[in-house]
């Protein structure tokens, strides 16, 4: 079951002889439902740390929004196939010392290990320079586009079987990738940073990406969304998509105020209060989009909206 760790983002760490670390590990395969909640639990412990050190050091939007995150790992772990099929300790052991063979390295560690539709794996693996690069198959992917890989991650296939994620080149840029191109422009601007990286059902890449400028906005292929509802977009956390492909988060206004967005429209006021700040925003299965929102006279109440009319409670 060992593969289902690293595929569920669990780190393991490669001792020098990791056979003798898997070996340690064989005399008791674990079932599912333990593995699931041996994850759940180490997930739900990065909460309370989180929370203890917002309660030490303050509140901050990027702590709630990890947070978010968490909660959706955590949910999909639970959600998933007791039908499932993982692969054993054996094989995915076998597959790691044959890449050390064929490419003649030590692998130190591997994490977002995955099956492809064609049956073969894919993931990231820890060198023994420290770099972490993608794999595809038994294809290691030092360099993409020309440029020398040293870090990788959000790892993941497209439709097609092509990789996806999002990797840092030499000059210490984080730039996105699909297949062996590195986006380092987007819609005319270069790339400095990107964050919530993830592929469209129709293999477009979307997410956050920092522009030379200093902000943060919402891109969906190779369109920038540098201003939503009118407002200029300084900021952007939480973006993800929507089931009709539209692209949902939160932005952050020129005047301050971070916001829910949904496609091309923000959401500024509820009940006639201004929103002030937003929280754990995502959407639901019927397109809708949820979270909580501080609003001018100090509360935070939870809201759903469906691009025309919102409710809150």
């Amino acid at each position: 079951m060992l593969f289902y760790l690293i595929f569920a983002k669990m780190k393991i760490p490669m001792p020098e002889s990791f056979e003798q670390h898997f070996a340690k590990q064989s005399e008791e395969e674990k079932s599912l439902e333990q593995i699931k909640k041996e994850k759940g639990l180490a997930l739900a412990q990065e909460i309370k740390e989180i929370q203890e050190r917002m309660a030490k050091e303050g509140k901050t939007i990027e702590g709630y929004q990890r947070i978010t995150e968490i909660i959706k790992e955590i949910t999909k772990i639970f959600e998933s196939s007791s039908k499932e099929t993982f692969m054993k300790r054996g094989e995915i052991l076998d597959f790691l010392l044959e890449m050390e063979k064929i490419h003649g390295i030590k692998i130190k560690d591997a994490w977002d290990i995955h099956s492809q539709p064609d049956g073969t794996l894919a993931g990231r693996v820890e060198l023994s320079d420290g770099r972490w690069v993608p794999f595809q198959g038994d294809k290691l992917l030092k360099n993409i586009g020309g440029e020398e890989i040293k870090y990788a991650w959000d790892i993941h296939s497209q439709p097609d079987g092509t990789l996806a994620g999002r990797v840092k080149i030499s000059d210490g840029r984080w730039v996105p990738f699909q297949g062996d191109k590195l986006l380092e422009n987007i819609g005319g601007e270069e790339i400095k940073n990107v964050r919530d990286i993830h592929s469209q059902p129709d293999g477009t890449l979307a997410g956050g990406v920092q522009l030379s400028d200093g902000r943060l906005v919402p891109f969906q292929g190779d369109k920038l969304l540098k201003n939503i509802g009118g407002e200029e977009i300084k900021d952007a956390w939480g973006i993800h998509s929507q089931p009709d492909g539209t692209l949902a988060g939160v932005v952050k206004l020129s005047d301050g105020r971070r916001v829910p967005f949904q496609g091309d429209k923000l959401l500024k006021n509820i009940g006639g209060e201004e929103i002030k700040d937003a929280l754990n925003i995502h959407s639901q299965p019927d397109g809708t989009l949820a979270g909580v929102v501080k609003l001018s006279d100090g509360r935070w109440v939870n809201f759903f909206w469906d691009g025309e009319r919102v409710y809150s409670r």
